[in-house]
């Protein structure tokens, strides 16, 4: 009879076959071309012994999905893309996960099954930082995020981060110099410094090529919205700059706030009520 040992050749980032997937009644067996499993659990989880971590969590991934720049390098804390490649192939595949559709499967049920293929390696560390992201992301005040919807801000940055799929990991915000301030209208804006993180490989010249693109388009889309009449209304952009993922001290990560496409924060009043940007919610406290 055969046991999960240490020696099991699953790990977080492989893949598992459509079906295989149906054979443990995760999909219903339609389209089996077009989804994957992914193996989201730690090594050190699937290495235990099934009475230690019975189960593996896996992600039922879409295959080659519609490219979308806010899903890349886990900017979206819900959905994300990444790249991984099929055993025996050379070429790559694009997968796109929903943090919804995470799912447990018995170890005892993947016994005689094998992974048929794996993400890139880097893309397995772009995984990680999403599924912590889920429980440790920065949330902005509910002023913040309303002036960034009402002014269109909002709109223009997604559309940028959508623009940059491949370079561009993220855009980090420095508030009112990392102070608590309140601001009474539009003629009290925040202080805003932002910061376009571009990755350092595999291609530092292109990809600082995006970032400052991206930066010349936030800073002429801030002015256009927030400068008038000689003065900032809302926002005051202090600068937006572009930096590499090898420059960014792990100090300045922390300093700073990754600003994402999908943001919710809590009203600071009304108490228990949740605004997401297109209505709200409420919150039984």
């Amino acid at each position: 009879m055969l046991e999960w040992g240490r020696n099991t050749p699953w790990r977080q980032g492989a893949l598992l076959s459509a079906a295989d997937l149906q054979t443990v009644g995760l999909t219903s067996g339609g389209g089996q071309d077009s989804v994957v499993g992914v193996v989201v659990s730690h090594d050190c989880d699937i290495a235990q012994g099934a009475d230690r971590e019975p189960e593996i969590e896996v992600i039922v991934a879409t295959i080659n999905p519609t490219d979308n720049g806010n899903y890349s390098h886990g900017k979206n804390a819900r959905l994300l893309q990444v790249v991984a490649v099929l055993d025996g192939q050379s070429s790559t595949i694009k997968l796109e996960l929903s943090a919804l559709g995470k799912r447990r499967i018995e170890k005892a049920k993947l016994i005689a099954a094998k992974p048929v293929g794996a993400l890139l390696s880097g893309d397995r560390e772009i995984l990680q930082r999403w599924l912590a992201s889920r429980y440790r992301r920065s949330a902005f005040a509910d002023h913040f995020n309303d002036r960034l919807k009402n002014t269109g801000l909002k709109s223009k940055l997604e559309a940028v981060l959508k623009k940059y799929p491949q370079h561009i990991s993220g855009v980090y915000f420095q508030i009112d110099d990392g102070e608590e301030v309140e601001h009474e209208g539009a003629d009290d804006p925040y202080s805003l410094l932002i910061y376009v993180l571009y990755s350092s490989e595999p291609d530092s010249v292109a990809a600082h090529k995006e970032a400052s693109e991206a930066s010349a388009k936030i800073k002429a889309d801030f002015s256009a919205k927030c400068w008038c009449a000689e003065a900032w209304k809302n926002f005051e952009l202090v600068d937006c700059v572009p930096i590499s993922d090898a420059v960014l001290t792990f100090a300045q990560a922390n300093s700073l706030q990754r600003w994402n496409a999908d943001h919710i924060s809590y009203r600071t009043t009304p108490p228990g009520v949740i605004d997401d940007g297109d209505g709200v919610i409420t919150v039984d406290r």
